[in-house]
C-alpha cells in the first residue's frame, strides 16, 4: 500500500480511452512534467531507444488498426527509437489524417520531415519511401492551387524513375491509383523519356476522359493502340478497351476486351 501511495503521489487520472477493439482502458498522466523529465534523464541513450521503439510498438499494437490521430505520436517514438522505415509509415499516415482536415500544408510539412529521414533508412526500401512521400507531397500542392510545384514534383519523379529503369513500374503504381488529374505532368514527361510506353498513354487517356476532354483522350488512346504491341498481353486489353471506348465507339469489342480481361 505504502508503494501505492508513492505511485500516486507521481500519477494522476487521465480518464479512459476506448482502443480499436473496443476495449476501455484507463489512462494516467505524471503530476508535473518534472516528474517525468527527471526519470527519462536517468535512462542512458541506449536504454532511451530501447524504451521509444517498446513504447511506439505498445501504441501501435493497442491501435491496430493505427487511429489515424495517434500516427504522429507513434512516428515520434519510432524516430527516437531509431526504426527509420517505420517512422515514416506512420508520419504518411499523419499526413493522410491532415489531407482529410484539408490541411494541405500540414501534410507537406509531416511529409518533407519523412524524407528527411529517408537517408538512414536502408537503401533498398529508400526509392520506394520517397516515391510515396513526393507523389503525397505533390497532391497537397495541387490542392493549395500551387499547380507549378506539384507538376515539378511529378515531372522529377518520372525523370528519376527513369534514370533508374524503373519508369514502367512507377508508371504502373500510378495507374492503379485512380488516374488522378494530379499526375498528368509524370505521365507526359513519362512518354518524352519513353515514347513507346503504352500504358502511360492510356493513363492519358483515361485521365483526359475523365475530365471531359474528348479529343486529347481519343487522341492519347490512338497513340497507344499503335503500341500495343511492346505492352504486355495484360495491358494490351487494356489499351484495346480504351481505344474501342474513346476511338471506334464499337462498345461490343470494348467489352469483349473488358470479359477477356476479367
Amino acid at each position: 500500500s505504502t508503494r501505492r501511495a508513492s505511485a500516486w503521489s507521481f500519477l494522476a487520472s487521465a480518464g479512459t480511452r476506448e482502443l480499436s477493439n473496443r476495449v476501455t482502458t484507463p489512462e494516467f498522466r505524471f503530476r508535473h512534467a518534472l516528474y517525468r523529465e527527471v526519470l527519462y534523464r536517468r535512462l542512458n541513450p541506449s536504454q532511451r531507444v530501447t524504451f521509444h521503439r517498446r513504447l511506439a510498438e505498445g501504441l501501435e499494437a493497442l491501435s491496430s488498426p493505427v487511429e489515424p490521430e495517434m500516427a504522429a505520436e507513434i512516428a515520434s517514438h519510432f524516430e527516437e527509437g531509431h526504426e527509420y522505415e517505420r517512422a515514416i509509415l506512420q508520419l504518411i499516415l499523419a499526413a493522410q489524417n491532415a489531407t482529410r482536415r484539408f490541411a494541405h500544408q500540414q501534410s507537406v510539412s509531416i511529409l518533407e520531415h519523412a524524407r528527411d529521414l529517408l537517408p538512414k533508412v536502408a537503401a533498398e526500401r529508400r526509392q520506394e519511401l520517397d516515391d510515396q512521400t513526393l507523389e503525397r507531397i505533390a497532391n497537397a500542392y495541387y490542392a493549395l492551387g500551387d499547380m507549378e510545384r506539384s507538376a515539378r514534383i511529378y515531372q522529377s519523379m518520372a525523370l528519376t524513375a527513369a534514370e533508374s529503369g524503373r519508369l514502367p513500374a512507377r508508371a504502373d503504381a500510378l495507374i492503379r491509383l485512380g488516374h488522378p488529374a494530379e499526375s498528368i505532368p509524370f505521365f507526359l514527361r513519362a512518354v518524352e523519356l519513353e515514347p513507346n510506353l503504352a500504358a502511360a498513354y492510356t493513363a492519358l487517356s483515361r485521365i483526359y476522359s475523365n475530365l471531359g476532354e474528348a479529343e486529347r483522350a481519343t487522341d492519347y488512346a490512338k497513340l497507344a493502340y499503335a503500341r500495343r504491341e511492346q505492352a504486355s498481353e495484360r495491358e494490351r486489353l487494356s489499351i484495346t478497351y480504351q481505344y474501342h471506348y474513346e476511338v471506334t465507339g464499337d462498345q461490343v469489342l470494348a467489352t469483349q476486351s473488358l470479359e477477356e480481361w476479367k
